[in-house]
């Protein structure tokens, strides 16, 4: 998305304004809005992590993550732990 930020932001033209609003629970303004939202369903400890970003924000954010791999262990390793918080039984497992 870095290298090829000005194709982002000529599909998702709109600044993230609209999308903060209705997350906050307003109402949207009227009409339509093209906004690309990078979302971060993890919890971060981080001081400059962001919950969500949009394209113009991209050059003040540092990459949590090195690469595809580590951030899907991540998710697998945090939905094993929610599902056994959960009391559910891991595949494979008796």
């Amino acid at each position: 998305m870095r290298a090829h930020r000005a194709s982002f932001e000529s599909v998702c033209p709109d600044a993230i304004d609209g999308f903060q609003a209705w997350w906050r629970g307003d109402p949207p303004a009227a009409g339509r809005r093209s906004i690309l939202i990078l979302f971060d369903p993890i919890e971060g400890r981080r001081r400059d992590r962001h919950h969500w970003a949009s394209v113009a924000g991209l050059p003040g954010l540092r990459p949590r993550y090195r690469d595809y791999a580590e951030v899907t262990a991540t998710l697998q390793v945090r939905d094993s732990v929610k599902g056994i918080r959960n009391g559910e039984r891991l595949a494979g497992s008796s």
